[in-house]
């Protein structure tokens, strides 16, 4: 993300390890503001809270957006905002790696999992929508050169703190998780693009993946898929009463270590079972089917799920 704001502004053409040395300290401030906002729950800034290096190369790059704003005294002024909040998370993410103070014990209390289910009080984390992504996408090994070249640490403390991170999602992997917080978690493992941890946290997921009562996106299938793909077991995909896109069904059919499938939802019709029935045919590895929908819509499924040697269906009234 960071490359590609400031490669497509730039006038001439420099080697990536000098440009990222020369632009050093604006990045690092910049990242600071930003970790700084977050912790405040904060996304506008004031003119006197940015100095001006950082205002003419957030302008420069288009980082940062600039309008005017109302004063409590009833003046008016410029204020500051990253243009968009993942920007700022992904800034704010790039601090703790960049930062030596921050030491890897510190680095892993900051790694949550965000819940999409609407809570009745809002905490400051409400922003840090991608903050736990971002963080998890920075270590994966692909990132260090990158990160060596930006940051003056060393190749040793660079290393440390990513296996914090993935140490972190391990951890995670291993505690109670709701079905939001687990597609989060499978986010964050798939941004490491890291296979072995994959293989070791799918274990760990085997049996969790009851999914209840929250969208699912082709993207959240996306993440899911790689964990069960580089996973070690079988596994059992339980969803109930999550809305989805049909685009949804066509990655889940990359899901090849799947023993057990399980939709139960009224919303689940005939067009949602013909996109689906592909998708089964062609899971080897598929025993058992639940479906819990309209007659027609089973009708649809019947003769694809001849090969399971379960197929366990509850019919709701045609309406």
């Amino acid at each position: 993300m960071l490359k590609i704001f400031i490669q497509k502004r730039q006038t001439s053409q420099t080697d990536e390890a000098t440009m990222l040395k020369t632009l050093r300290s604006r990045i690092f401030e910049l990242a600071h503001l930003a970790h700084n906002g977050l912790d405040r729950n904060k996304t506008i800034f004031y003119s006197g809270e940015i100095s001006e290096e950082i205002k003419v190369f957030a302008a420069t790059h288009g980082l940062l957006s600039v309008f005017e704003v109302k004063k409590f005294d009833g003046t008016t002024g410029l204020g500051y905002s990253f243009v968009h909040l993942s920007s700022q998370e992904f800034f704010a993410a790039l601090y703790l790696i960049m930062d030596e103070t921050v030491t890897p014990s510190a680095l892993h209390k900051r790694l949550h999992l965000k819940s999409k289910w609407n809570l009745k009080f809002k905490t400051k984390e409400e922003l840090t929508d991608q903050f736990h992504i971002f963080l998890s996408g920075l270590s994966s090994k692909d990132c260090q050169p990158f990160l060596l070249k930006l940051s003056e640490h060393s190749e040793n403390l660079i290393q440390k703190k990513q296996e914090t991170i993935l140490e972190s999602l391990v951890k995670l992997a291993d505690t109670q998780l709701t079905g939001p917080k687990l597609i989060e978690l499978c986010h964050c493992i798939y941004e490491t693009q890291d296979q072995k941890l994959a293989k070791h946290v799918g274990k760990d997921l085997a049996h969790k993946y009851g999914l209840k009562n929250f969208r699912i996106t082709p993207v959240d299938m996306t993440a899911v898929a790689f964990v069960v793909k580089h996973g070690s077991c079988l596994v059992s995909l339980d969803f109930t009463g999550c809305p989805m896109e049909l685009e949804c069904l066509e990655v889940l059919g990359s899901c090849e270590n799947v023993e057990s499938l399980s939709f139960k939802s009224k919303k689940y019709g005939g067009t949602f079972a013909e996109a689906l029935s592909p998708v089964i045919a062609g899971m080897k590895y598929l025993r058992r089917i639940r479906c819990c929908t309209f007659l027609s819509t089973l009708y649809v499924l019947i003769p694809y799920s001849a090969k399971c040697l379960h197929w366990e269906k509850r019919i709701i009234p045609d309406p």
